[in-house]
């Protein structure tokens, strides 16, 4: 009731009599959310949740969600360095190939410069395949950190379920001592 009444007097004075209508509205709104939310809350606690055990479960969903991420991103940045490096091999054997029939010709100025760009094309897959394999060093090690995170994950939903499981017996128990 208050907050409907904060939201009406805060709406007139900022948009006259329609203003506290909404105002009103807004207000009770807020009201009935954090009913529910305390509602839901209380449901928690009486299903042995803690917000600490619930805090650190989100937490690690979370985390173990970031670490999945960047598995992928991994996967696709050496899977596209990869890509370049083969293409950039097959551009390189391309300038050799037209280098090899421009010398059979007599046309050496031309060769040379197919040759270079060959050169030069070498040393960028060299870099591409450098990447590939700095990338599945970084991907090696994320997979560990989140399998170690799923592990933790696998505890803390160990420890969501006994908590439950002890909730739930030791309220049996309470509604057996009172039918007895």
């Amino acid at each position: 009731m208050i907050s409907t009444v904060t939201g009406a007097v805060m709406g007139g004075l900022l948009g006259g009599p329609f203003g506290a209508f909404f105002g009103a509205n807004i207000g009770s709104n807020l009201a009935s959310q954090q009913n529910v939310k305390e509602e839901k809350k209380q449901q928690l606690e009486r299903l042995g949740l803690s917000p600490t055990i619930l805090a650190q479960a989100e937490l690690i969903g979370a985390q173990l969600f970031e670490a999945e991420q960047a598995v992928s991103a991994i996967e696709t940045a050496t899977a596209s360095s990869l890509d370049l490096a083969r293409l950039l091999e097959a551009e390189s054997e391309s300038f050799f190939t037209k280098a090899e029939k421009l010398l059979t010709g007599g046309n050496e100025d031309e060769a040379r410069q197919f040759l270079l760009k060959r050169a030069a094309t070498q040393k960028r897959q060299k870099s591409a395949l450098k990447n590939v394999i700095e990338n599945r060093a970084l991907l090696d090690s994320c997979k560990e950190k989140k399998s170690l995170l799923a592990g933790k994950a696998s505890e803390i939903e160990s420890l969501l379920v006994r908590s439950v499981g002890a909730s739930s017996i030791a309220q049996a128990n309470e509604i057996l001592d009172l039918e007895i």
